[in-house]
């Protein structure tokens, strides 16, 4: 492997992917104190601890590789159907009325 594309993984891994970790484990943290579902220091766990203590135990098992395989198959298929169900979707009617209140509206 040349030596660019190593340093090239290396630098999108420090640049892309380990400042959006924390960003998302303060959403997800945010997100079960503000429904509700968890108190503060749940919410601190749930959302952020949790996540790297499940990661830590199954990281390259062949199990957890197995499961994630699936979903990432069959995802993206549900999200492309759903974007081309609202992307092709007539406008509801309300769309067509006149703002304006005039007859000739």
């Amino acid at each position: 492997m040349p030596v660019i594309t190593r340093y090239s993984s290396y630098l999108f891994m420090l640049t892309t992917l380990v400042p959006g970790i924390p960003v998302l484990a303060i959403v997800v943290r945010y997100n079960l104190q503000s429904s509700g579902l968890c108190s503060r220091i749940g919410a601190t766990f749930w959302g952020v601890i949790a996540p790297w203590v499940i990661a830590l135990f199954l990281y390259n098992t062949p199990y957890f590789v197995k499961v994630l395989a699936r979903p990432a198959l069959c995802l993206p298929d549900l999200v492309h159907l759903q974007l081309l169900h609202t992307l092709t979707r007539p406008p509801h009617p309300s769309v067509y009325r006149c703002s304006t209140g005039s007859p000739s509206c």
